[in-house]
């Protein structure tokens, strides 16, 4: 009981605190206080590698995401217990196995002040806090995770949604404010907490409220980035067979390069950039090497606002669905057949968080609804988990120099700060897959109503510096051995060596992503065989 505690306050520690800043001179940010009240918690916490997930399932929106690691009785009262508890949340996670969510029904029955009776796979947690994190601090973060808001310009009905997120926060794990402590802080005259001015304080990182963090460039840094970009439109591009397109309605540019024969393909390749100076230049090399000898239609997507371009005085930039209409616009007007030909979407990094926002409109009449999207191929996704702290903390506000060289740029910064809406592009692979298993209660549809899912691959680096590839490699499989393959299909395929874009960067990789893109069919492998 006490080792599975210990356990379970390390990992929700170190995973949690990536939402906050350490305010104060202090380093040590991993202090937990266990609360003087002993009173149990009336409900058991199950503990699993997934963990629990608050999510508002009437918007879409997800909200924070405690992944915490799998262990069994036998695994926390072990000798190496102590070393497991110095892991960080990513590598607990990786080493945790579905399998241990049966074995933890090894956990032997406890007695808890009176309460009687076996827990399979269960146990209670007593109120705990973490020192320097206060309910207010908490009250901030939620408020800006569900609603985009401070504290005080909520409504009195997201007033009462952020307490209620609170409570079930401290329901479902025991965490409570520092200041509601009585052990951890000294008590006033009042009955109020009073506070130490060296002891730890944490601000929430909300990056959406926050001052712009950028670091500006010199102007020849965005000359030369212009220069390339016009030679890579006015040359390289019309070079290599592909015309340019533009959206009617909204400032969206895409490079159409028709089917190669007299008889078309039915299958039309459509592919999503992620943050790269020059944008679609930075990947040209893996497009040739991955499409350059396939007949099939691709269609390339331009995304200045993440591609360090000098993107006017009045810092233009597309929303969510100002994106999908350009997508489908570009569609209508490249002739891409809704009942003939069906789409692969392919998307490296923030790439697949425009496949989202399709995928999020697959069945709405007036976007995608009519056409088929038979393939989705995922390349260093950051989309997956995307509720997980990892992805912001290490590319907004982690300290390496090669992430901050990119992060930091002008252009970049106020997308991602005022333009991104990260809550909607995080895609919910449950969403995808047909069986009961998969449904929740609340939701009898399973999320979508498609008659027709799409195949998924995934494609992860194991040394990835942005993508947790450990925690969302264990997620995938960990969905895929809820499910059937008929109900589930995903192909996950993990580079142990490789970091974040070493796929798109070096040629080794590209024939192994030719063929996950495509897959020979069945006629193709008689052929072969004959």
């Amino acid at each position: 009981q006490t080792d599975l505690e210990q356990c379970f306050r390390k990992v929700m520690t170190e995973n949690f605190l990536q939402w906050f800043e350490n305010k104060s001179s202090q380093t040590d940010s991993l202090q937990v206080v266990e609360a003087s009240n002993s009173n149990l918690h009336k409900k058991p916490f199950r503990f699993s590698f997934l963990g629990s997930s608050i999510r508002r399932k009437d918007t879409g929106m997800s909200g924070i995401s405690f992944a915490t690691a799998t262990t069994t009785a036998t695994e926390s009262t072990s000798s190496g217990d102590e070393s497991r508890l110095s892991q960080d949340t990513s590598e607990s996670s990786s080493e945790s196995s579905s399998e241990s969510l049966s074995d933890s029904s090894s956990v032997s029955s406890q007695s808890h002040e009176g309460d009687k009776g076996v827990f399979m796979g269960s146990f209670y947690m007593h109120e705990w806090s973490i020192a320097g994190l206060h309910r207010k601090d908490i009250h901030d973060f939620l408020a800006w995770a569900f609603f985009n808001k401070d504290v005080h310009q909520l409504q009195p009905d997201e007033r009462q949604g952020v307490q209620e997120c609170v409570s079930c926060l401290q329901e479902i794990s025991g965490l409570i404010g520092d200041d509601q402590n009585a052990s951890s802080c000294g008590e006033k005259e009042d009955g109020s907490c009073s506070t130490n001015g060296a002891e730890l304080q944490y601000a929430s990182r909300r990056m959406s409220l926050e001052d712009m963090r950028a670091s500006h460039r010199p102007w020849i840094v965005y000359g030369v980035t212009a220069f390339s970009v016009f030679a890579m439109r006015r040359v390289v591009l019309p070079l290599m067979g592909f015309q340019r397109v533009r959206a009617d309605s909204v400032d969206m540019v895409a490079w159409y390069r028709p089917e190669r024969n007299s008889n078309p393909i039915s299958e039309v390749c459509l592919f999503f950039h992620g943050i790269a100076p020059s944008g679609l230049l930075f990947y040209l090399p893996m497009i040739q090497g991955v499409f350059g000898d396939r007949q099939q239609s691709l269609l390339m997507f331009e995304n200045p606002s993440i591609s360090c371009q000098f993107n006017g005085p009045q810092f233009e930039a597309l929303r969510e669905e100002e994106s999908a209409i350009g997508v489908l616009e570009i569609l209508q007007k490249t002739k891409v057949s809704p009942k003939t030909q069906p789409l692969t979407l392919v998307g490296h990094s923030f790439g697949s968080c425009s496949i989202t926002w399709m995928l999020r409109r697959r069945d709405n009449a007036q976007f995608f609804r009519d056409y088929r999207i038979k393939h989705v191929v995922l390349m260093d996704p950051v989309t997956l988990l995307l509720s997980e702290p990892t992805v912001m903390a290490k590319f907004l506000y982690g300290s390496n120099p090669k992430l901050q060289v990119v992060s930091s740029e002008l252009f970049t910064e106020y997308y991602l700060r005022r333009h991104f809406c990260w809550y909607n592009a995080e895609l919910w692979l449950e969403d995808f897959c047909h069986g009961e298993v998969m449904r929740g209660n609340d939701d009898p549809d399973g999320g979508g109503h498609h008659n027709d899912y799409p195949r998924f691959t995934i494609i992860l680096s194991g040394m990835d510096e942005i993508v947790p590839s450990p925690v969302v490699h264990d997620h995938v499989l960990w969905l895929k051995d809820q499910s059937t393959a008929v109900d589930f299909d995903c192909n996950i395929v993990y580079l142990p060596n490789a970091a974040h874009g070493h796929c798109v960067v070096f040629p080794h990789f590209w024939p192994r992503i030719q063929g996950l893109v495509f897959p020979p069919s069945s006629s193709d492998k008689d052929r072969k065989n004959g």
